[in-house]
């Protein structure tokens, strides 16, 4: 995963409010971090084999990939990243 910039779920909502829409709903919605211990988890136990096969075989791209994975799991679970839900109306 690449991310040009990470903003704040507060940060998104202002952006939106300075667009003029109304923020009905800003929200962490708690799934970052349970779906990166399933994506870590599954390519260190179930998709070994094809997560290699996509990388050409290559062992230290695996590692390269599984360690990103890794970090952001830290991220989200320290509450530093997050999937955020925004729920917003703009009158025209």
């Amino acid at each position: 995963m690449r991310f040009p910039s990470l903003l704040s779920i507060d940060d998104y909502r202002r952006l939106l409010e300075e667009r003029g829409c109304e923020v009905v709903e800003a929200s962490d919605t708690g799934r970052f971090a349970p779906h990166e211990d399933l994506y870590v988890n599954m390519l260190e136990m179930q998709l070994t084999y094809d997560a290699l096969r996509i990388l050409d075989f290559d062992l230290e791209r695996l590692r390269l990939v599984l360690g990103a994975h890794k970090f952001f799991q830290q991220l989200a679970h320290a509450g530093k990243i997050a999937q955020g839900r925004f729920i917003a109306r703009r009158e025209t």
